[in-house]
Formats: C-alpha cells, structure tokens, sequence
C-alpha cells in the first residue's frame, strides 16, 4: 500500500513522456484548472486586514492546518501572494509567500507543457523538455519544502 502511494507521488513529480502524454482531455483539464488558479486573482483584492475580497465579498479564511493546528503550512499566503503578483505588486506577494512568484511561473510553465501535449498527442514530447520539466518540478517541490520547515 505505501509503495504504492510512494509511487504515485514520485510519477506526479516525474512524468514520463507517457504521463505528459496521457490523454488529451487530462491535459485539457488541467490547463483550464491552471488557468482559473493564475488569473481568478485579477478579480480579488486584500484589504488593510489582510483579507481576501472577491467583488466586495470577504473570503473565509481556508487554511485547515493553520485553523486546526495554528501552525502554518506549505501554501499559507500563497492565495494573497498571486493577487499581489496579478495586481503587479511584487513587493507585497514575495511578503506574502516567499516562492509566490516562483510558483506562479511554475504554473504558467505547466499550461505551456500540457498545451503543447495537447496539440502534440500523438507525438512524444522532446526528452530535453521532459528532462526540463521533471528538474523544475523536483525544484519547486524542493523549495516549498524548504521554505516550509525552515524560513
């Protein structure tokens, strides 16, 4: 059982050409999911209380660790780090979370992969960008790890 979930979780850092590959409508998915993460901040703000607004609508807080726990987790400021970065402040969102921006571009580096597997389906994708790929994931994996346990 744990190797299996060990495996399943080292396949999602490290997709073979296969994986990348997969199924268009996958692929599809998960570009209109990356889309919505980067660009539904164009429609928030924070106000002076560190709240997220969404048209005037004050956003409940939904960080489960820091509610349940009051410890913080990997992403906690990660949602007001992306509006600050859409809203072109990237004083405030490296304040927010310091890999905000490094995961943002993450994110617009994943819909350029997944779009250009989408539109090459049938072809496997080049090994140097599979080998790309796979080094940035690890990386920003790597990152949010370390910002986590030790910033």
């Amino acid at each position: 059982m744990i190797q299996k979930y060990w495996k399943n979780f080292y396949n999602f850092f490290n997709p073979s050409s296969e994986d990348l590959n997969w199924g268009a409508k996958t692929n599809i998915h998960s570009v209109i999911i990356l889309l919505i993460l980067i660009t539904l901040p164009l429609f928030m703000v924070v106000d002076e209380n560190d709240q997220v607004l969404l048209y005037e609508i004050s956003l409940p807080s939904t960080c489960i660790s820091r509610s349940l726990f009051s410890a913080s987790c990997p992403g906690c400021g990660m949602t007001r780090s992306f509006i600050h970065l859409t809203h072109l402040n990237t004083k405030a969102s490296v304040q927010s979370h310091t890999l905000g921006i490094l995961l943002y571009l993450f994110f617009v580096f994943e819909i350029f992969i997944r779009g250009l597997s989408y539109f090459k389906k049938y072809d496997p994708l080049p090994n140097l960008i599979l080998k790309l790929h796979n080094s940035i994931c690890n990386i920003v994996f790597t990152c949010l790890v370390f910002n986590w346990f030790y910033i």
